[in-house]
């Protein structure tokens, strides 16, 4: 995830990572990343209203390079805290 430049203090994050492997049957998964997964300060949680950009990559763990990694369908959720 990534946010727009700022032209104010640069101490802020300006992008976050996670990392999930998947595996099991051929066919289609359902995966969610829940935000605990992304590599930001929680106690910065005003970064979550400036995203601009999400990329995905990926590779086989088989170590193959042919496949292919299609996605159907993406949904973006704003969850309640339950605290």
């Amino acid at each position: 995830m990534a946010i727009p430049p700022s032209s104010g203090p640069q101490n802020n994050l300006s992008e976050s990572h996670a990392i999930c492997t998947l595996g099991g049957a051929a066919g289609w998964q359902r995966v969610t990343l829940p935000w605990k997964l992304f590599d930001y300060d929680s106690t910065q949680s005003a970064f979550l209203q400036f995203i601009q950009q999400l990329r995905i990559s990926g590779k086989f763990t088989d170590g193959k390079p042919d496949g292919e990694v299609r996605l159907k369908t993406f949904a973006w959720y704003r969850l309640r805290s339950s605290r």
